[in-house]
């Protein structure tokens, strides 16, 4: 469960049910309409630690977990590697052939769009999960690249994509945690 199938973006890497972090941190969220859950442990440290709120929006995991982790993990603290990949964002122009399609998983359905030199990013969730799930399409915004299929989403998110078909096209879309599959 904690072997990866691909490079995700910034240090997220999938693996079988974890995600997978830094110096063999691994962690699983979820959560439901006014709930969230997070749980991460390092194996090596037999480490855990499992935050649970009564917010379905949100995080505050990142301020009890990141101390714990630099301790026994020599982790850096989290977020900060994604930050770095951000910085390294261009006005590039992008070819959008291998990229525009539709995405979907059983909650979320995506586009990638062209749009102006590069392309843009739309997600829906197909049903409110939560209070504050997004279930009309809005305006698609620009992906800004970083490089190898990887782009910065806005301020502070990443978008990877990954497993191209035999014609170059994407066959997933990473982002937010989640893999979402190309379904046109």
């Amino acid at each position: 469960m904690r072997t990866a199938e691909y490079q995700g973006p910034g240090t997220f890497h999938p693996g079988l049910g974890w995600a997978l972090l830094d110096a063999g941190v691994v962690w699983h969220s979820g959560g439901g309409p006014g709930i969230g859950s997070v749980v991460y442990a390092h194996p090596a440290s037999k480490t855990a630690i499992a935050v649970l709120t009564n917010a379905g929006y949100g995080s505050i995991d990142r301020t009890f977990v990141s101390p714990i982790f630099e301790a026994v993990a020599g982790m850096k603290p989290l977020g900060s590697a994604t930050a770095e990949l951000l910085k390294k964002a261009t006005d590039a122009p992008v070819d959008p052939v291998p990229y525009v399609g539709q995405y979907e998983s059983i909650v979320t359905s995506a586009r990638v769009v062209a749009l102006g030199s590069g392309i843009g990013y739309v997600s829906r969730s197909k049903f409110a999960v939560y209070d504050t799930s997004v279930t009309k399409e809005p305006p698609p915004a620009p992906l800004r690249p970083i490089g190898a299929g990887l782009f910065a989403f806005g301020a502070s998110g990443l978008i990877g994509f990954v497993n191209p078909d035999p014609s170059g096209k994407m066959g997933q879309v990473a982002v937010g945690g989640r893999l979402l599959r190309r379904v046109s």
